[in-house]
């Protein structure tokens, strides 16, 4: 009878063991589905990479990524960081990332570093503030958390309501709420500035909404040989009119008469003359990815309008006509005809 009981003992410990064997197992490989699926999940729909910055922010790159890695913040957010930069200050000044008033201190008080630190400090705050599952997963997340680098953190309870996403509306209300209706308050268009030293692609997809980029190198270059530009996309002192604004392509210093092809296949859609501040100038709209070129101060076309080009086609010739100050092209890539202007140098790099 002992041993009977005794048998039957072991049989139970026997079975527990491999219950609790199994149970833990299937505990493993559950928490790993989980833990795989959670990474997975956790995925921008949009890739991030440098768009134009100036010398002075390249410079501070790996300034930059030993901050991010200090704070925990993940390096894939290291476009946003540096075209916040390239907003505040473009690198010129030390305190580069304007960052010394959210540590209570006067402006341009700090040091590079410092500024850095508590840049990159704060921005990742915000994120965290957002939800970090948010912000890994979709921009109008991230937009929220950069947008309160201007206004405060303020401004990402006032987005609660719509669950945390970024609208342009729900900016420009903050704005007016905090005025008093004055709109003296921050920079509402601060997501649009930002964005505008940031290339945004899905990787495998056709990128064609306003302000992303449709890849590296889908334009034909509009000229024989690659070269720099004196003159970017960015705000500037206009040479002849004399005011701070935006320039909305790319300036390249060429001899005159030099060729000029179109960015892709296209249709004609404008042949001017030179009284036109451009000068003579061709705008094409683009078969496909829904952009439009222009290509201004010719000294002479080879098109006619609604003419069907392809591309890489001799359009024109480099010239110095309308308001130019000598011979160069301007080159702009458009979302629609003479409007959404965005940064060219990501469609012909």
């Amino acid at each position: 009878m002992i041993k009977a009981i005794k048998n039957k003992l072991v049989l139970l410990g026997i079975v527990l063991i491999l219950g609790g064997t199994f149970f833990v197992s299937s505990f493993i490989k559950q928490a790993t589905t989980v833990l795989i699926s959670s990474t997975q999940s956790q995925t921008l729909e949009s890739d991030y990479e440098y768009g134009e910055l100036s010398p002075e922010v390249t410079a501070l790159i790996p300034r930059f990524k030993k901050a991010m890695a200090d704070e925990g913040m993940p390096e894939k957010f290291l476009p946003i960081v540096l075209a916040v930069c390239m907003q505040e200050s473009g690198g010129r000044v030390p305190d580069v990332m304007q960052s010394s008033e959210s540590l209570g201190y006067p402006p341009n008080t700090i040091g590079t570093d410092a500024s850095i630190k508590q840049g990159v400090k704060y921005l990742w705050s915000n994120m965290k503030m957002v939800g970090e599952e948010l912000v890994l997963k979709d921009e109008k997340y991230i937009k929220t958390a950069v947008q309160a680098y201007n206004y405060g953190a303020g401004f990402i309870g006032f987005t609660e309501s719509n669950g945390y996403a970024y609208t342009p509306e729900l900016a420009l209300a903050f704005q007016n709420k905090m005025s008093g209706g004055t709109g003296n308050y921050g920079d509402a268009k601060y997501i649009e500035h930002v964005w505008r030293y940031v290339t945004v692609g899905k990787p495998g997809g056709d990128n064609s909404k306003p302000g992303t980029s449709a890849g590296k190198g889908q334009f034909f270059y509009p000229l024989p040989a690659k070269l720099s530009d004196i003159s970017g996309f960015d705000y500037r002192y206009n040479p002849i009119s004399l005011q701070y604004e935006l320039h909305l392509g790319l300036d390249f210093p060429v001899a005159m008469g030099t060729p000029v092809y179109a960015s892709d296949d296209a249709t004609v859609m404008r042949n001017s003359d030179v009284g036109d501040t451009y000068g003579i100038n061709v705008v094409l709209q683009h078969t496909k990815g829904g952009h439009w070129t222009r290509y201004a101060h010719l000294s002479r076309t080879s098109v006619s309008m609604n003419q069907k080009v392809k591309k890489g086609q001799l359009i024109g010739y480099v010239g110095s006509t309308g308001m130019s100050t000598g011979p160069h092209l301007h080159y702009e890539v458009m979302t629609s005809m003479y409007a959404g202007h965005v940064n060219p140098r990501p469609f012909i790099n």
